[in-house]
């Protein structure tokens, strides 16, 4: 947490050719190497107003691996139906559109309109379509039926601790009162999120947090109320730490 973070993106596929784009980076003099965490997410280093004039045309986007990890485990197909319930600023929602090749439709919800309009603005340079956005507060009754959905990413806001490297000042912010508040919080997302999810769907929950009260803690007592949930097994080889 003490060292300077990587610069990570992954190209958009709806607007570009991966192997382009890094042929085009390579000439001129960037560094590059393929993660061993995310599929399809590139480290960089150099040319960077290069990745500037990329990024601004919609054919990469700027993103942790862990971020691009958890989009990839939610794999939303063609034809599928996913919400993500918290949505801004759009990173994970725009890359489970563009992993179903803009062929699924994908709820982004959020209470915000600020983040919504982010991801929306996204969306549009990404040229991706199949992106609906619903402004509502997830720890209130979702407005959907129940089972409406074949996927749904539950990217719950968090305490923030796993991205001191980006964020340092979390540690004088922080206190244990907001790890606990942003705990509970969290499950109310969960159990609105169990009615929506159709029987033989799957469930992603995630925090950017490394804090058991807000990840095992959270899972684990969600499990114990819901009958209908298992956990699930994530592919081998997805992802090498």
């Amino acid at each position: 947490n003490n060292v300077a973070p990587p610069t990570v993106f992954r190209v958009v596929r709806s607007r570009a050719s991966e192997s382009e784009v890094l042929e085009r980076l390579s000439a001129a003099g960037a560094v590059l190497e393929s993660s061993r965490i995310a599929d399809g997410a590139w480290r960089v280093s150099g040319a960077t107003s290069l990745l500037r004039e990329l990024f601004a045309a919609g054919q990469v986007y700027l993103q942790d691996e862990a971020s691009q990890l958890v989009a990839q485990v939610l794999d939303v197909r063609k034809g599928e139906r996913a919400l993500d319930l918290c949505a801004g600023p759009g990173g994970k929602t725009t890359l489970i559109a563009d992993q179903a090749r803009d062929s699924a439709m994908i709820v982004a919800a959020d209470r915000y309109v600020a983040r919504l309009e982010t991801v929306l603005g996204t969306s549009m340079v990404h040229k991706l379509e199949g992106i609906r956005p619903i402004l509502l507060d997830a720890a209130e009754s979702l407005p959907f039926a129940s089972g409406a959905f074949d996927k749904v990413l539950v990217d719950a806001p968090c305490s923030g601790t796993g991205t001191l490297r980006r964020n340092p000042e979390i540690r004088w912010r922080l206190s244990e009162d907001d790890i606990r508040g942003f705990a509970e919080r969290q499950k109310q997302f969960l159990r609105r999120a169990a009615d929506v999810v159709r029987p033989g769907g799957r469930l992603v929950y995630s925090t950017c947090s490394v804090e058991r009260e807000e990840n095992e803690e959270v899972m684990q007592d969600f499990l114990a109320r819901e009958d209908g949930f298992r956990p699930a097994t994530v592919k081998d080889g997805l992802y090498t730490l």
